[in-house]
């Protein structure tokens, strides 16, 4: 290759680096020192002379220390962070950072935020004449999960107003929205949604009466989300209740989806993937959605023993009433979810046995799946990451040392154990190993 087209190619990669190492030197905690690292690189005349392997020294070095940073920093911390870098640089940090992070850095939503989805404000209700438009509350719906609570009073939603809001975010991302203090304003219309959604034929009559309806429950609704990751949100309709839901001359609804709401998903959301969520029943979309919240069924590939009250509670499948089930009823309207799901695929199998519930997963993540015949002998996570940690540690060879200098390092189960003894060992009171970078 030409030299001179070699240095200006590394030039034009070395520009983007440079003005992000900028942004992350003034607001990334731990990474002050990064501009004076390479102070030497701002010049123009010694940019050019450049080398290939300066440049992936450099990329390895922001690397390290963002990753250090993401790994000790609460996610909350980490969402105000950020925020506030420029656009550019988080979407070059956004290729930069492994897998596991990469959630903090992206553009395009991937689900519905934690705190709406579990515990579930879209319950599962009935089939009547009155659940088919707006359903007011005499008293306020109080969900618990954890130390989150949910308080839904006006009108209440159901299941099918979770794949609809689902729905709005994806368009949201696909159009150019107007962006002010309280809303995101963008334009749609009923057939539109309906195509997102998968519904067989968009221009149905009853499907857009279904869609009309699910706009306005949504408007309607007014969410309390309490010591959500230690903050408090408050949302007065989904779409926001101050603003006229109507369709112009030409069809089209002007959408005013509120900030808060979409901020949420910033802050923690779950993997939905579109095409399963549209084909599914009330109650396999909040069983569903309550599975893609558990981190051992995302991670691992199976949902620990769980109590079937809790996950009858948890994923809103009694609807509004307050009225107590019977077990066995409980039991079967599970039973019925968890088979639609497996039959969907959306689940390898499960186990009910007593009140206890087991779900495995289909698809392999992380580790190696159980079936549920194998499942009572199947070892601890524990055990697995010890066997995985000692079999990583006499392959790489740079165990603690090299935790982002090998090319497996993207892919290492145990990165997050390695990095770790590498933040031992730099330590000045427990020694450095050297030239570790």
């Amino acid at each position: 290759m030409n030299p001179t087209k070699q240095n200006n190619d590394l030039w034009k990669n070395l520009e983007p680096l440079l003005a992000t190492i900028d942004q992350v030197s003034q607001k990334i905690p731990g990474c002050e020192s990064l501009c004076s690292d390479y102070e030497d690189y701002w010049t123009p005349g010694v940019a050019k002379d450049v080398r290939e392997q300066e440049l992936e020294d450099i990329r390895r070095d922001v690397k390290l220390k963002v990753h250090l940073w993401l790994k000790r920093t609460p996610a909350e911390q980490i969402i105000l962070v950020v925020k506030s870098l420029h656009p550019a640089a988080r979407i070059y940090l956004c290729q930069l950072v492994r897998a596991a992070f990469k959630g903090f850095f992206e553009f395009d939503y991937k689900g519905l935020p934690n705190a709406v989805v579990v515990p579930s404000t879209f319950p599962v209700m009935k089939r009547t004449k009155k659940t088919a438009e707006l359903i007011p509350l005499e008293r306020p719906l109080i969900r618990k999960y954890g130390e989150t609570t949910v308080t839904i009073s006006g009108h209440t939603t159901k299941s099918e107003d979770g794949q609809l809001a689902f729905a709005l975010l994806l368009l949201m991302r696909q159009k150019k929205p107007i962006f002010t203090e309280k809303n995101i304003t963008f334009q749609t219309s009923l057939t539109e949604l309906a195509n997102t959604m998968l519904k067989s034929n968009p221009y149905h009559e009853p499907t857009r009466k279904v869609i009309w309806n699910g706009l306005r429950r949504l408007r309607s609704v007014v969410l309390d989300i309490a010591k959500f990751r230690k903050i408090n949100r408050y949302i007065g309709g989904i779409l926001d209740g101050a603003r006229k839901l109507e369709e112009d001359k030409n069809g089209e609804i002007t959408v005013y989806l509120d900030r808060v709401f979409v901020e949420l998903i910033d802050e923690g959301f779950v993997k939905l993937v579109p095409r399963i969520l549209f084909n599914l029943n009330p109650t396999e979309t909040n069983l569903y959605e309550f599975l893609m919240h558990q981190k051992t069924f995302n991670q691992f590939g199976y949902l620990n023993k769980i109590s079937m009250m809790k996950v009858w509670d948890y994923a809103g499948l009694a609807g509004i009433d307050d009225k107590p089930q019977a077990k066995s009823y409980i039991r079967s309207r599970l039973k019925k979810g968890l088979d639609g799901l497996k039959a969907k695929s959306v689940i390898q199998s499960y186990s009910l046995k007593g009140d206890q519930l087991e779900v495995f997963s289909t698809d392999k993540i992380g580790v190696e799946k159980w079936t549920e015949k194998e499942a009572p002998q199947r070892k601890s996570l524990t055990e697995l990451e010890k066997e995985d940690l000692k079999r990583q540690q006499d392959r790489c060879g740079g165990f603690g040392i090299k935790c982002e200098q090998l090319d497996e390092c993207d892919e290492c189960s145990v990165w997050h154990l390695c990095v770790d003894e590498y933040d031992k060992w730099k330590k000045p009171d427990q020694g450095n190993p050297g030239n570790i970078i």
